[in-house]
């Protein structure tokens, strides 16, 4: 059955990506699917859309994509498009932080990591440095760090300051941190 026979190129691929998506709902005590939230190439500039996160402060999701250079926020309860801010090129992970209401986007071709506030969108830092290829983050909000893995380094940043404070060498290059 085809969901989206209107969509075409990417939008089709956007709607089929958030539909295979389950948003959680705060106030739910079952996860369950809700809606699928349209995302025609004309409103977002997001290509290959790959990355979810959800801010439960302002109940907003955020969706970056391979090819996108930024990130959109939906309203998660009207799943309306709310904002979108500009990063580096290919971002390859986003998180958020619940302590800190932000949203780190990992910027794999520009070797940065963007900091977002979760509720303008505004851009407040930009984390350069010893960043080869960004690929994925991890926080620990209880010692105030973003783990960022790397081409052959992870590099820990400290979030009161968005600053690299080392970089630990691993002997290859990990996609992925839990």
């Amino acid at each position: 059955h085809d969901a989206a026979p209107h969509l075409t190129g990417l939008g089709r691929f956007v709607t089929y990506c958030l539909a295979a998506s389950i948003l959680f709902l705060p106030q739910a005590s079952a996860q369950r699917y809700e809606a699928t939230i349209s995302l025609p190439d004309s409103l977002s500039g997001i290509g290959w859309p790959c990355h979810l996160c959800h801010n439960a402060t302002s109940d907003r999701m955020y969706v970056a994509g391979w090819e996108s250079g930024g990130v959109v926020a939906f309203d998660a309860a009207s799943h309306r498009k709310v904002g979108r801010w500009n990063t580096g090129y290919r971002v390859a992970d986003i998180v958020w932080s619940r302590t800190r209401n932000r949203v780190y986007s990992a910027d794999y071709a520009d070797n940065t990591v963007t900091v977002a506030d979760g509720q303008t969108g505004h851009v407040i830092a930009t984390i350069s440095g010893s960043l080869e290829h960004p690929y994925a983050l991890m926080l620990d909000e209880s010692r105030d760090k973003l783990y960022v893995a790397c081409d052959y380094d992870i590099a820990v940043v400290n979030l009161a300051t968005n600053s690299i404070t080392k970089s630990i060498h691993i002997p290859d290059s990990p996609t992925t941190m839990i």
